[in-house]
């Protein structure tokens, strides 16, 4: 059979990018979001946290500039959905504990995490405050 090696799963795959197509109707909204803020155009990348409430696609060396200016992909283990989507909340794991990292040390930080959970806490209250419980 022929194909590239895929080396992370030791599995035999046609090419080391794999296009997954997937109804996006049929996906919860968190899914749907943990996609949503690593896509750029048909790309999924991994997500960093820059400090001062910033999240950011994540950037590595170039290797022949050394510049910071390449995208990090999101790498599965395996070529479908469920492998991507595991990639992704790896990523997503490792974005919450660098931001609370860096929350702990960083006054800066701890200050846009407390404006940013008054804005979720403002924007989740009910608009009609008529109905009784």
């Amino acid at each position: 059979m022929p194909g590239v090696f895929y080396r992370a799963a030791s599995i035999d795959c046609p090419k080391s990018i794999v296009h997954v197509e997937v109804d996006p109707a049929t996906l919860d909204e968190t899914t749907r979001r943990l996609i949503a803020d690593r896509m750029k155009g048909i790309d999924v990348y991994q997500l960093e946290y820059r400090g001062n409430g910033e999240t950011a696609i994540k950037l590595d060396y170039e290797p022949v500039t050394l510049s910071l200016s390449v995208p990090v992909r999101i790498e599965a283990k395996a070529p479908t959905f469920e492998a991507m989507m595991e990639a992704v909340k790896e990523n997503e794991r490792e974005l919450q504990e660098s931001k609370a990292c860096l929350l702990m040390s960083n006054p800066a930080d701890r200050q846009a995490a407390r404006m940013s959970a008054k804005a979720a806490g403002q924007s989740a209250k009910p608009l009609a405050s008529g109905a009784r419980a």
